[in-house]
């Protein structure tokens, strides 16, 4: 019990220190991080957000979690920024709410319940959904997925 209450603790702590990078990026200066700053330090804006519904009870999850590790690490250089609404548990639930909250996806928010086991993109200025991939999928078809809608909105 107290092994797994600790790891809440650690969780729900690295969620709010990643909730208060990824504010900055939404509400900072108006720059983005991108993982590489280009050579004359400027950072640019996502072109798009994966939004990865997760919950630890949910075996499409934890399936799909070593998919998404490739899918990273092979679009590393892409302007994609992954982010993860949790909803395992009511501590990890109220904690993806204040990040929705804070990045204006209330919308998508509301139904997230639902959609556990799905990756929602997102086109980071109007916060629409312009696509969801299950994540039984393969990482071929997840990574796909991803880069056509990065080609739609043009290189």
């Amino acid at each position: 019990m107290l092994n797994r209450s600790r790891k809440n603790a650690v969780g729900l702590s690295l969620l709010c220190l990643a909730g208060c990078g990824v504010v900055g990026l939404f509400f900072g200066s108006g720059a983005w991080a991108s993982p590489k700053a280009s050579s004359s330090n400027t950072l640019s804006a996502p072109r798009l957000v994966a939004l990865k519904l997760h919950a630890d009870w949910c075996r499409t999850c934890q399936k799909g979690e070593t998919q998404i590790a490739k899918v990273k690490k092979e679009m590393a250089d892409e302007s994609v920024l992954f982010l993860t609404f949790d909803l395992t548990d009511e501590n990890t639930k109220r904690q993806s709410a204040y990040l929705a909250s804070m990045l204006g996806m209330e919308r998508l928010w509301k139904d997230a319940n639902r959609r556990v086991g799905k990756m929602l993109l997102i086109d980071p200025k109007s916060k629409r959904e312009v696509g969801v991939v299950n994540l039984a999928r393969g990482a071929t078809e997840i990574r796909d997925s991803i880069s056509k809608k990065l080609d739609r909105k043009g290189a």
